[in-house]
């Protein structure tokens, strides 16, 4: 096998890398300077941040948000009254009682929940009401009168909520418990002749705390009116109710046939008292004597009053206006003689001789009547007439 070698090569005995070198040298000996090409590398990556656990926030916020969870609850949430205060009082129009109910709470809500009212007089429970809502810290409530009054006196007024209470005692002094009957100030009317009389009821609150206190609202009725000899003597719509609300007096003034003893009966009605109680409807009766006193009236012969000396004139006192011609006495007083005569009728001359009394002139004659008094004092009247005596 034949082998062609390059005759330099085989002499110096170089490879084909020696000749690279020296072609290497020969440039850096010609001025070039042949920059080796390593290998670019490239630059250091930054470590990864390591991941945190978020475990620990997590837990953090829970608990913060538990905390202010439980700080709203605790200031806000409904909880129960530590103490309820109770007003009482009379309500604006008078005819209600007004409670004012005031529960203390340490929570920024309002109380909430149902309170029960009840109302004891003399002991004995007379009203309670077991729905008296709370909605807010400060409730009112009105209680009419006549839903829990049985008389006057006091009432223990007691209001219940979640546990707790208050009682107040409240004082009743308007309802009307008795009535005193009279009547006084019997006439005649000098125009029509007509007796009458003012019937008068005397209401009786029977307090003693306040003399002034009137009845709120009431009514009375007359039931009749009656004479001793049975007429019934009850005028026209006096059978009616009357208002007297206000008034601790009524009186009105009634039309009478005639003078004697009568008995009355009145129904007052109590508007403001609980219609179960003794005081709803009160019956009184009652006894008055009424005589009016007469109205004496004179009536002669002599048309003119004037008389000659010694003329006798006949004196008549029958006219007298009485209710129920009672008269018992007739008396009369001549001016002239200062004499005395008794009768329904009488005569008189006016002018003696004998005397000095029968001078000319006015000379007055006076009658006086008297009635019966129908068991008491007879009451009297007096008119005068003058006669003229001329010569």
């Amino acid at each position: 096998m034949d082998i062609n070698l390059d005759e330099e090569s085989a002499d110096s005995g170089m490879g084909p890398e020696d000749d690279i070198m020296e072609a290497e040298i020969a440039e850096v000996e010609a001025g070039q300077v042949i920059t080796k090409a390593e290998p670019v590398m490239a630059p250091p990556m930054a470590p990864k941040p390591k991941k945190r656990s978020k475990k620990p926030l997590l837990i953090a916020s829970i608990i913060i948000l538990i905390i202010v969870v439980g700080l709203i609850i605790a200031i806000w949430l409904p909880r129960p009254i530590s103490d309820i205060t109770l007003i009482v009082d009379e309500s604006e129009d008078g005819t209600q009682l007004r409670l004012n109910g005031i529960a203390s709470s340490e929570s920024a809500t309002e109380v909430s929940g149902t309170a029960t009212i009840t109302i004891t007089y003399e002991g004995t429970e007379v009203y309670k009401n077991s729905n008296w809502k709370f909605d807010r810290n400060s409730e009112n409530i009105e209680i009419p009168f006549n839903e829990f009054v049985m008389g006057n006196g006091d009432y223990l007024v007691k209001v219940e909520l979640q546990g707790k209470t208050d009682e107040v005692t409240y004082e009743v002094d308007f309802v009307i418990e008795d009535a005193t009957i009279s009547a006084f100030n019997p006439i005649i009317d000098i125009v029509t002749y007509q007796p009458e009389f003012t019937y008068r009821v005397a209401l009786d609150t029977d307090t003693s705390s306040n003399d002034d206190q009137l009845p709120k609202s009431a009514d009375i009725k007359i039931n009749e009116i009656e004479h001793e000899n049975g007429v019934d003597e009850v005028p026209s719509g006096i059978g009616s109710w009357e208002d007297i609300t206000g008034d601790l007096l009524y009186q009105v003034e009634l039309d009478y046939e005639e003078s004697g003893n009568y008995t009355t009966s009145i129904t007052v009605r109590n508007n403001h008292v609980k219609s179960t109680s003794e005081y709803y409807e009160i019956d009184v009766d009652g006894e008055f004597m009424i005589n009016a006193a007469p109205i004496a009236k004179i009536e002669t012969d002599d048309d003119d009053g004037e008389v000659s000396p010694g003329t006798t004139v006949h004196f008549d006192g029958r006219p007298t206006i009485d209710d129920g011609d009672n008269i018992v006495e007739y008396e009369w007083y001549f001016e002239d003689s200062r004499t005395y005569q008794y009768g329904a009728e009488v005569d008189h001359t006016f002018w003696n001789p004998n005397t000095t009394s029968g001078a000319e002139g006015w000379w007055s004659v006076k009658l006086k009547v008297t009635d019966n008094g129908h068991g008491e004092e007879g009451k009297t009247n007096e008119v005068v007439t003058l006669i003229r005596v001329v010569v």
